[in-house]
Formats: C-alpha cells, structure tokens, sequence
C-alpha cells in the first residue's frame, strides 16, 4: 500500500521538520536513503524474496560504525573516526532489507542519562521542549516519538535505551547482556553494554531485536517468531519488587504504575510481592565497573587531548582514576553470586518482575543542569535508580509505555526477567499493549 520510497520521503520530511527543533539527527543521508528505497521498489516488484525489514527506513544512535561514515559519538574525541568495516548488527539489519536514513545524536560518549551533551547540546523531549528526553540515546527516542523514523537501535549501560523509551512514549529492551554482537559499535563500559531497540510499539520492538540477535533471517521465520508474542497471559506471574525500587516513588508515578498492575491482572496475570536482596551492594559493584572500564577505555585520549572532552565528561572519567583494579577485580569476582543472590530472592516463585521504569515525572532541562549540586544529583538519581542495577546483573530489560503524568509527559513500567528470558518479556508487553493505547500517542509537534 506505501511504497518505500514513499516512507523515506516522509521520514525525510519528519526530519527536516522537526530533527533541528529536537537536536535528534547526528548525520543525515536523505539522498542514498532515497536510492536504496527505490532499489527496494524494485526489487519488490520484481517479485523477489523480500527481507522482513525490506524498504524499512531506520536509523541509528551514532555509535554504530558503518563503513567510511563518521561514527563521532557527540565527542570532538573521535571527530576523525571513520571504520572502514560496517557494525554485525547494521549488517544483519541490511540483510533484512532496511534503509538506512542516517544516524542519531546522543549524550557525549553515551554517559549522560538525561540527554546532555556539551558538545552539541541539550537533548529534547518531543512532548515538551522544556524537559529531558532521557539519554544517553536521545536521539532514538526523539527520532521514533516524531516519526522520523519507524524505530532506532540504541546501546543501554545503566539505562540509556530504557529512559529514553520512557521518556518519549516508546517501547525500549535491554536484552540480555551479550545477546547483540557488539561487534562496530563503541563500547562505554564493555562488561554493562548492551545494544537494544526502540520502538513505538512492543511488535515492532521484537521485530528488531529478533533481526539484530540472529534469530530471526527471513520474513517467514519473521511471522512465526512475531505469533509468539499472541500467546495468552493468563497463568503467567509477575513480582512486585516493594523495597528499593518502589521506595521513594512519586504519587503520579505511582498512580500509573498501578494503572498498568491492574491491567495485568484483568489478563489473568498473578502479581505478587517480593523480596529484593541488597540493592545498594549491587548498585556499588555496578558503579565500580562502570567507572574502571570507563576510565580504561578513555583515560588515554583525556590525558593527550582533555580539551576534546566536555566538562562533565572529564569530571567522571578523573573521578574513575581512585577506582583500583583491585577494587575492579573484587567487584567482578561478586558479580556471578550477586546475580544468583537476585535471582534466588526476588524471583524464585515469578516469572518476571514489575518495577517503575524512573522514580518521578520527567524533569525539566533547567533542574538537571543548573542548580545546587544536590538537587541537580537528587532528579539524575531518581532518573536511574530503577534502571542501573540491571546492567551489571545481565538481565533483560523492557520499559513499556504506561501513560501520562498530569504535565501530559509520558511515563511507564519496567519489565524484568531471568537471563535470556527476553521473548518472555516482549510477549508481557505485548499483551499489555493489546488492552492498552498508551503507545499510539503521537507528540504534538508530529501531529
């Protein structure tokens, strides 16, 4: 019914429009985008085998190599980057059949969870230009919340796909650890890593993580691993983790998040309360690896070129220098005992865990940058408080649309599950999605 050349000329419209305003679009490519959708086209006429992602238009968080484009990673410090080798995954998406518009902005060097970045600016919500868009792949979820694309692959370290997806209005999965080969994509803290996909939609979302993992060739294997998804909720049961991640909660988030509680229940879900074991142990080992491998992998370049890194970014990476290989070692020597110890507890007896997806409405632009240090470091807290552990612990991860707090902002849940338990999850948040129209909401300046 919509030829692909006809959906990449909208998107191109959609970012023209609106990729300036939302300071979304690292690089854009319209003219080879538009090539390679008439090629589409035409193969599509021909009546050859079609990709399950065939004349797709698709764009990516500029982290991912593609060969002979830039890759900057919104950092002056890999301004003369250019891979001569395309990322596994872009390549299993050409192999789908997508075309590629171009790629999309981020925090610098993927560390801000807000969306700031010194060096090409603030992120922005699409929904109110005042407030954060949640980072560091601001781009992806300003980019699919304004149809600037149909969905976008971000990297998540300690929350960078899931609050960006919670904070436009999307669908967001943090599989688990090492499910994607990271193979051409810039690493953050390579241990935490993990490549996922943003969504409008839970579909849509398992679609690509489908394509991106391997699992998924051809549009035939396409459709049966997508029927899945259909399968009844009724018997599944989900915990409810009371302490630590429901600690501190805002009413207006709260009032959403039992929204979506009893949504699950009315699809026959069985939700209980569990335990969680010491989160604060967990969050500490996290931050420990986090800083080493950081500082690994960047204290080279900010030692020869500090002036190619932005304030912020200098801060935390000097910072990481008191974190020792010793304490580094120790934190990884935990890292198998503290899984099991989660696992044991807080999910012996569920199949998944429901836990808000950030502790508050979404904060402006203004109060996580200006202010006193304590306020700023109290709305970035409440930001990832919910999000963080599940990077070091491996597990998969999907924040889900849950509705609007009373700014009309969106907000939404978080869906946990064992290891490799990723297709579990989209299956939760499809049945969800299928009582629910939180994710059909389109921003107002994309209307």
């Amino acid at each position: 019914r919509v030829s692909s050349v006809e959906a990449t000329a909208a998107c191109i419209a959609q970012g023209e429009a609106f990729g300036a305003e939302l300071n979304c679009i690292a690089h854009w490519e319209p003219e080879a985008a538009l090539v390679a959708a008439a090629l589409a086209d035409a193969v599509l006429q021909r009546g050859d085998s079609i990709g399950p992602l065939h004349g797709v238009p698709l764009a990516h968080k500029d982290l991912f190599a593609r060969g002979g484009l830039p890759v900057t990673a919104a950092s002056p410090a890999f301004e003369d980057y250019r891979p001569s080798e395309t990322a596994a995954v872009l390549r299993h998406f050409d192999a789908a059949g997508a075309v590629t518009l171009g790629a999309l902005q981020l925090s610098e060097l993927a560390m801000s969870p807000t969306g700031y970045s010194e060096w090409v600016g603030h992120g922005i919500n699409p929904w109110n230009p005042d407030h954060v868009p949640g980072g560091s792949s601001f781009g992806s979820g300003a980019a699919v919340a304004t149809h600037i694309c149909f969905a976008a692959l971000g990297t998540d370290t300690a929350g960078s796909v899931r609050l960006p997806a919670t904070l436009c209005g999307l669908a967001g999965l943090k599989p688990t650890n090492g499910r994607i080969d990271s193979a051409g994509c810039l690493p953050l803290a390579q241990s935490l890593d993990s490549i996922g996909p943003l969504a409008r939609s839970v579909e849509d979302c398992a679609l690509l993580q489908y394509i991106a993992d391997g699992s998924v060739t051809d549009a035939a294997s396409a459709e049966q691993k997508l029927a899945a998804l259909r399968t009844p909720l009724d018997g599944l049961r989900i915990g409810l983790p009371g302490e630590y991640f429901f600690n501190g909660l805002d009413p207006e988030v709260a009032a959403l998040v039992d929204a979506c509680i009893a949504e699950f229940r009315d699809l026959g879900v069985t939700v209980v309360d569990v335990a969680v074991p010491d989160m604060h142990a967990i969050n500490r080992c996290a931050q420990t690896v986090f800083l080493y491998e950081a500082q690994a992998l960047h204290g080279a370049g900010l030692a020869a070129h500090p002036e190619r890194y932005g304030q912020q970014v200098r801060d935390r990476l000097r910072a990481a220098k008191e974190c020792t290989a010793q304490a580094y070692q120790t934190a990884m020597a935990q890292r198998q005992a503290l899984q099991q110890a989660f696992i044991d507890t807080a999910m012996a007896e569920v199949d998944l865990l429901l836990t808000p997806a950030v502790l508050a409405p979404t904060p402006t632009i203004a109060e996580t940058t200006r202010g006193k240090f304590e306020q700023v470091s109290r709305h970035i807290d409440r930001m990832r408080h919910c999000v963080r552990p599940f990077n070091f612990l491996g597990l998969p991860c999907l924040s889900v649309p849950g509705g609007f707090t009373e700014g009309m902002l969106p907000n939404g849940f978080q869906l946990v599950g064992r290891a490799d338990a990723d297709e579990l999850l989209l299956r939760a948040g499809y049945g969800y999605q299928q009582v629910t129209g939180w994710h059909k909401a389109v921003p107002p300046l994309a209307r």
